[in-house]
């Protein structure tokens, strides 16, 4: 059975719309889905570290924004004073996470923190980040770098 030539040019062009369509609406960034509606935790700016008595004391705020930040998640690196090569920290290592609720923070007023950092030791340097997340694990970005170093007992 041979088709006619309207047949055959009806087949190519068929076929061409379909690659055609294929093409137009299957580019863009293939990732996970996020639902539109989800707002995320704003980015914690003003994070400071303090050494204190063999501790490191964190201090933030997430003014008019702790209604969306239900959990917090501290990230902690470290490296040994000792050594010269500033800025030499390795990864990231999860300190904490947990909900803002949780008997280790205080809350100094309502839109400022503060966590201390007991499992530190001496002659080492430490990095710190935060990031503020909510009940579907949705977190900010990164918040500012914090550092400070716990300095050698004489």
């Amino acid at each position: 059975m041979f088709l006619s030539l309207k047949q055959l040019a009806l087949c190519r062009f068929i076929v061409a719309q379909l690659l055609f369509t294929s093409v137009l609406f299957s580019c863009g960034k293939i990732g996970d889905p996020i639902p539109t509606d989800i707002v995320f935790p704003q980015v914690i700016t003003d994070l400071t570290a303090r050494a204190e008595n063999n501790t490191v004391a964190l201090k933030w705020s997430m003014k008019g924004r702790s209604d969306r930040a239900t959990r917090i998640r501290i990230l902690r690196n470290e490296r040994d004073t000792k050594v010269d090569c500033p800025g030499c920290f390795g990864e990231y290592e999860q300190l904490f996470d947990g909900p803002l609720s949780d008997a280790r923070f205080r809350r100094v007023d309502k839109e400022s923190f503060h966590y201390v950092d007991g499992e530190v030791r001496s002659g080492k340097s430490y990095n710190y980040l935060i990031l503020a997340c909510n009940d579907l694990n949705y977190c900010s970005e990164k918040s500012n770098m914090a550092e400070t170093s716990i300095q050698d007992k004489d």
